[in-house]
């Protein structure tokens, strides 16, 4: 499984600055995808209650979050899983 925290919307609708689509794909299903803006957060794991569901064994229920600041850069945090974060190209 590989998500996409770095893949940037070119054409962001007017009045948001920066626009960024995080792409969740697994192995043998439809990829899940949310946009997120300036101001916009997710948390991301394999949880219930979360806003984007990793389906692995190895996410926590709440893996990490996902922020976009104010001033349109991504900021992801790890919210104390076992098995850490590591985007891609990083």
């Amino acid at each position: 499984m590989a998500w996409v925290p770095d893949t940037f919307v070119e054409t962001p609708p007017a009045g948001i600055g920066s626009l960024y689509r995080i792409a969740v794909h697994a192995e043998g299903r439809t990829p899940r995808e949310r946009c997120l803006g300036p101001g916009d957060a997710l948390v991301l794991g394999r949880g219930h209650d979360v806003d984007l569901h990793l389906d692995d064994r190895l996410a926590s229920r709440r893996h990490a979050r996902l922020e976009i600041s104010a001033d349109g850069e991504p900021l992801l945090t790890d919210l104390g899983s076992r098995t850490g974060i590591s985007p891609r190209n990083s």
